[in-house]
């Protein structure tokens, strides 16, 4: 085993491959600007629809090998990231938008004044039952071991939760179900 120690040179080792290939870095912008889009109304704000696999075997048939890590490493240089999509436009406003909510309070109001009941459902995510992994934690002695994989075949089912709420009496009920049908 080699000791480092004063006899160590500094710089020693494989140069990066945009170093060892000058047109590494040449070779991907030519990619990017084939394979890229932007938003006309910021100047710099691009993406690229090809993943960084798609990119490496392009840049392996331009002659330029490059693995997924030196391509990440280029595509930061050149200011191109990974970044989600972000639900930020409307769609426009419809005219009859508040139309089922009108009717919802109207019927409300009709059934309030007749002493009808009137009740609120709402159902939550489905979760599966079994040994899985749930975000958060809790304190315990020991590590708590879950499955590696949330495979629903590994499970003893699936809880579906859901809510009626009594508006008029302020009374709730909570169902805890393991199956699709309602009447189960």
């Amino acid at each position: 085993m080699r000791r480092l120690g004063a006899s160590a040179k500094k710089g020693g080792g494989r140069p990066p491959r945009a170093v060892a290939q000058p047109t590494l870095e040449a070779n991907l912008r030519h990619l990017l600007l084939e394979f890229t889009a932007g938003d006309p109304m910021r100047a710099g704000v691009l993406w690229t629809n090809l993943s960084l696999r798609e990119l490496s075997r392009r840049l392996w048939a331009l002659g330029t090998p490059a693995s997924r890590r030196t391509i990440r490493r280029l595509l930061r240089k050149l200011n191109v990231g990974q970044r989600p999509a972000r639900k930020k436009k409307t769609m426009g406003h419809h005219p009859d938008r508040n139309a089922p909510c009108e009717k919802i309070a109207r019927l409300r109001r009709e059934y309030e004044a007749a002493g009808d009941a009137v009740i609120s459902i709402d159902t939550k995510k489905k979760e599966l039952l079994g040994n899985f992994h749930r975000s958060g934690t809790t304190f315990t002695a020991e590590t708590v071991e879950t499955f590696d994989h949330d495979f629903g075949s590994a499970g003893q089912g699936k809880l579906i939760p859901h809510g009626v709420y009594d508006m008029m009496n302020h009374h709730a009920h909570i169902h805890l179900n393991t199956s699709h049908d309602i009447s189960a």
